[in-house]
Formats: C-alpha cells, structure tokens, sequence
C-alpha cells in the first residue's frame, strides 16, 4: 500500500491549479506537466509531456494518442524506481479539451497498465450561470462517462460556479487564477493524510467508501481560510465558518446525507476531535498540518455526500437541452455514440446516489 504519489496536471486549468497545490503543500513528488509549455516557477522540476493546446475541443484533445502513449511512458519509467507502485494523482478541468479529452483517452489506458494502481482526480466542473463555452456540457459528460466513472477510485469535485460565487464576496473582479488558486489550495487539504504518511491511499479510499458502492467515489470540499475573528482553538467555530453561506466548492449541506467526512484543519491549536461527529457524521476523521504557505490558518471539509447529484443533475440538464436540439454535434464527428452512453451512465450514477 504506497503512500507516495505521482503527480499529473493536465492542461491550462489542471497545471494552473498544480502549481497553486505546489507552493500550498510543498509537495515534493514526482510530476508530469501534460500541456502545451511550463509555466516558469515549474521549470526544471517537473517532466514536460508536450499536448496541443485544444481550448475547447473535446476532440481534438481525445485524438491525442501520442500524449497518453508518452505519459504512459515516462511513468513506466518513473515507476520501476519505486518498490510498490505508487498512487497516482490527476489534476484537470472537465471544461475544456486538452483537460477533458486527453484524461478520457489516457485514464482507460493507464488503467490497463496499472490494474492495481491507485487512481485520484481533481475535477474542475464549470461554471454553469456563465459557461465560457456552449460545448461545456458536452465535454463535461463525455469526461464523466469516459474516464470518472470507470477509471478512477476517488474523484474530487470542485465547482466553479460555488468558488466564484464565494469570491465575489472578497474580491470585485475575480478572475480564473483566483479561482484555480483556491481549489490548488484545498487539494492540498485532500491530499494531506497521504502526504503525511498517515495513510495509504488505499485506507484513505476505504474510509469514504465506507457503507458505499465502490461507484459513489465523488467527494465534494469545502475550503476556507480561517480569519482572525475565528476562535481557532474551537473545532465548532471553525465548522460552523466552512458551513457558513455556502462557503465555497460543492459541498453536503447539514441536511445531506454523508458516509465520511474528513475535516483537515491548518494549525495545530485545535484539539476538539469528536465535535465534527456532531456536525457532520458520525465515521468522520479531523486531520491536523501546518499552516498554509504564507502562514494562513485554513480548514477544508471534505465528504462523500449525495449532494453531489446536484452537479451531475445540471450537467444532464444542459446537456439534454443541447442534445435536444442536435446542437454543436458536428464537433463531436465519430464520438457520438460514446456522448449517448455517457449520458446513461449519468443516469445509473444519480440513481446509486439517492
């Protein structure tokens, strides 16, 4: 069971918010860049897997074979230098192409080359109040049923729209940098038992799939940094503070029902451990680290809750009003088919979680 982690960030969204987990958790892994270049403060220590950028081109990400016959590659080689096989952590939006199609051409493949491998995604879902692109639901259903439902062992969700909406209240004009800053910040969070060497990922998938089909692997995270108001030392206070006005990336709302729940908090005062149980439910774990680079007090919360049907709901919902209409099809020349299974599995995913 190995607890260390090779790291994959695919695309614009994927490597942005990869660089944002990077300086929060001071990850020193091993990490694989699919994009079209590097960005500055990641160069010389990551490996470079050279992808066009597709912008919002499921399929021309998707026909991308030589960047999942490359990263397959660099990672046979990186993987003989470890005595068990290590997990493996994607980073991507489901938005765009180079995020969407090259993860729903690579994950089928990676897992016929590790069987046993420990598969963990973080997902960007869009903004669906103000889609940067019609084809986003298409895109965002083709990667679900593709690659997330059949490929991975946990998946995390972050929500555009939840972060904007959150940062609208701090900042006048934010942008997708900060947006891509936040969830880079919580993935820190999630990653943190592993990183820690607390646990394996394998023991860390078992305690959110507790009671659960192996199918409801969706998490969805709460993250916020904790201002000076805040009674650090109160594990209740800082609940309250994550459940308080939506407060930020899809999340179970007190009514909702959850399994798991893990509650990473970023300083190491708090010392109230079973007061979670009482807000959230009763197998849930309280994680300590360090602050935050830049010394920001923060605590993430994160779950597997059926309030994750409300993301898969909208993404059906858009994409069945596209569908409808035969809308934007001619950019989806050959996949068709694999657009009308994909929306089926939606359906058999949303009724596993009622």
């Amino acid at each position: 069971m190995s607890k260390s982690t090779i790291n994959i960030f695919v695309g614009g969204a994927g490597t942005s918010v990869g660089q944002h987990f990077l300086q929060a958790s001071n990850n020193s892994e091993k990490i694989f860049v699919a994009d079209n270049e590097v960005p500055e403060c990641l160069r010389g220590n990551v490996t470079h897997i050279q992808s066009k950028r597709c912008r919002n081109s499921f399929f021309d990400g998707y026909q991308q074979n030589d960047v999942s016959f490359s990263l397959l590659s660099a990672l046979r080689n990186e993987i003989e230098r470890h005595e068990s096989t290590p997990g493996i952590q994607i980073v991507h939006s489901t938005c765009g192409g180079t995020g969407s199609g090259v993860v729903s051409n690579f994950l089928p493949s990676l897992r016929d080359f590790l069987p046993n491998a420990f598969v963990h995604t973080c997902s960007l879902f869009s903004s669906h109040g103000y889609l940067d692109c019609v084809l986003q639901p298409y895109t965002e259903a083709l990667t679900l049923g593709m690659a997330l439902i059949d490929h991975t062992d946990l998946t995390s969700c972050f929500s555009t729209e939840a972060a904007l909406h959150t940062l609208l209240k701090k900042t006048a004009k934010p942008t997708h940098e900060h947006v891509n800053g936040v969830f880079g910040r919580a993935l820190a969070c999630i990653e943190s038992p592993v990183a820690s060497q607390m646990l394996s990922w394998t023991e860390y998938r078992d305690f959110f799939l507790y009671n659960r089909h192996r199918d409801q692997h969706f998490l969805t995270t709460r993250f916020t940094p904790i201002a000076p108001t805040v009674d650090i030392t109160d594990v209740t206070d800082v609940v309250d503070k994550l459940f308080e006005n939506e407060s930020l990336l899809i999340s179970p709302q007190r009514s909702c029902r959850s399994t798991a729940c893990q509650l990473v908090i970023c300083d190491e005062q708090i010392k109230a451990y079973g007061e979670i149980s009482k807000h959230c439910c009763e197998n849930a774990r309280v994680d300590f680290r360090d602050s935050f680079s830049g010394g920001t007090p923060a605590a993430a919360c994160i779950s597997n809750s059926d309030h994750v049907v409300e993301l898969f709901n909208t993404v059906c919902k858009d994409f069945d009003a596209l569908w409808e209409r035969k809308a934007f099809l001619h950019y989806f020349n050959g996949i068709t088919e694999e657009m009308t299974e994909s929306r089926m599995k939606l359906d058999e995913l949303i009724k596993k979680y009622q």
